[in-house]
Order: structure tokens, then sequence, then C-alpha cells
């Protein structure tokens, strides 16, 4: 079986510039290239372990360096990890000054005996793996951040806290397969944008924003958190992946059930089955991706809601864009 990698950047409204666009294309290049560079020295698990970690490290993406901050000015961080073969998963939330969570994800699960560690705690392990750094707002979040805070000066901001003012939602997430079929999946984010300090989302939770197994599938979301957490829609998607329904229709299927349970433009999945077949479907206006087969075959677009069905054809066949 041919190892692919395929990843997003976050589902959302994505209206943005051309250049801001050409910025996250890169960074979602990138990603993909270094997926599928660890795809070919080493398993599914690196493969998703590395594109997460280089989308933490684009500054342009809500993850790692370019996290969106707290409404209190700091950056606290969730991601989680899982490994088909194994049903082993690790995850870490609210840790601050650890650019990479995601490998701090891969650490609990491999060096403890737990599965989420959190804030205080999961950033002393970081410290004793050389993971810990300090490190603050990008220019371009601390430029939004600035603009928007001045909006609520003066305000309770418990009471009336400006959920989610960046409209793409730009969680990042990958699944990926290997040529031995294993498959993994891991998720990575700052958070709803000026969030009460501590708040968690579905990110760093297994089953709702990540989900693997192998012979069913894998997925990562990336949408609001406290409805894709409430639904557990990585463990419904993976495991309808089962079935012999097709990965499109699996995935249309559960994030319009939970639109019907929790409203519209909530959610957006990436997945790829036990049969390698590669799938993306977002409820919102459009979803960021990336996608890379062992051909080294890549694809990155910011895909529209109504171009979906096109571009789950494409990936399928390969073609590279």
């Amino acid at each position: 079986m041919a190892g692919k990698v395929l990843l997003h950047g976050g589902a959302g409204e994505w209206n943005i510039s051309k250049d801001e666009e050409e910025r996250v294309k890169d960074a979602l290049r990138k990603a993909v290239m270094a997926g599928m560079k660890a795809l070919k020295k080493g398993s599914a698990l690196d493969a998703v372990e590395e594109s997460v970690a280089s989308m933490e490290d684009s500054s342009v993406l809500n993850a790692g360096r370019g996290a969106y901050p707290n409404i209190e000015g700091d950056i606290e961080l969730d991601a989680g990890i899982m490994d088909g073969k194994t049903l082993s998963a690790g995850a870490v939330a609210s840790v601050r000054n650890v650019p990479n969570p995601v490998r701090l994800a891969r650490l609990v699960m491999e060096k403890t005996q737990h599965v989420l560690l959190v804030a205080d705690g999961a950033e002393r392990l970081a410290k004793g793996f050389s993971l810990y750094e300090a490190f603050k707002l990008s220019t371009a979040r601390k430029k939004r951040y600035t603009a928007e805070i001045r909006k609520f000066i003066g305000q309770k901001w418990i009471k009336d806290l400006p959920i989610a003012f960046e409209k793409h939602l730009d969680t990042v997430g990958a699944v990926a397969i290997d040529d031995e079929g294993n498959l993994a999946a891991a998720t990575s984010t700052g958070g709803t944008a000026f969030k009460l300090p501590g708040r968690v989302g579905d990110s760093p939770i297994p089953g709702a924003g990540f989900y693997a197994s192998n012979g069913h599938g894998a997925a990562s979301a990336s949408g609001v958190g406290e409805a894709i957490m409430k639904y557990l829609l990585c463990m419904k998607v993976v495991a309808s992946l089962g079935s012999l329904a097709s990965p499109f229709s699996v995935l249309k299927t559960e994030i319009n059930s939970l639109r019907g349970v929790y409203g519209p433009e909530l959610a957006g999945v990436v997945a790829i089955d036990s049969r390698g077949v590669p799938s993306v479907y977002t409820d919102t206006k459009a979803i960021a991706i990336g996608y890379g087969v062992a051909d080294g075959s890549t694809r990155v677009d910011i895909a529209r809601k109504e171009k979906l069905d096109e571009l789950n054809t494409l990936l399928i066949r390969q073609i590279p864009g």
C-alpha cells in the first residue's frame, strides 16, 4: 500500500488576502513534505507528528508559534496524537511555552502511563525533554489581537467574551497511512481566540478532535471545539469508516448530523480509511488542506465547500496540484 498524508490548516470562512493565502499554502506545502519525508523513513505516526510540528512552526496557523492568545493575551496550547496500530494516545492541554505541543503529546503517550497532561504538569515534562521554550505572540497575531481587544476595553470580559473573532478557525491536524497499512492522527491548536484562561476544546480529546484505528481509519477535526467534543465527531467518523461506505459520504453524514444537533458551520474533518482512501469535508465556508502520496505528488488548497466533491475526486485519483 502506498503511504499517504492528508492534513488540514483549519475549517472556517478563510476570507483572507492573496498574500495571506500564499503564506498559508506555503505552510501547508512544507507540512506535507515534512510528513512525506517522515513517512519514507518511519511510520504513519512519525508522519502526522512531523506534519503537525511543521504547521506549529509556521507562525501563520492557529497552533504553536502562530497560536491565538486567550482573553488575557497569553498563549495556551492543546494537542493530541494517536497510533491506530496500538490504539495508544497522548495529549496535552493549556500548556504555555511549548511551541511544539504535538511532540509533547507523543511523549505523554510513549514515556508515561497517562493519556492527558495539562498546564504545569505537562510543562514540567516538556522541560525534562527539552521541549520547553519561552515564546511570544507572532507579529501577525499580536497586530490582530491588539486591534480587536481595543473594541472590548472597559467591558466585563467574562460576560462579553468576543468568541472567535477569527472566522477561519485554523486549528491544524493530520492523518496518515503507511505502506504497512498503519494509521495515525494528530491535532494541535491555540484554541478559540479570546478564550477564557484554561479553556480546553476538542483538539486534545481522543475521539473528539482526533482518532485512529487500524482496520477502520483516521480522522482529525477543526472547528468549534465545544460542539465537536460533545458529539465525539472523530470517533464516530472512524467507526463508520470501517464499513464499505465511501469516506466522503461518511464525513458528510457525520458532520451533517452534528449540524442537526448543534447548528451550522461548526466543523471540518480530514480522514483516511483503512484502504488508503482520503477524504475532506466541512460544513463551514472552506477548509485549508494539504495532501501527499508516496510517489511524491502533492496538493494544497483552501477548498471552498461547493468544490469539495471535485476535490475529493482529485484526491482519490492522486492528481498533483
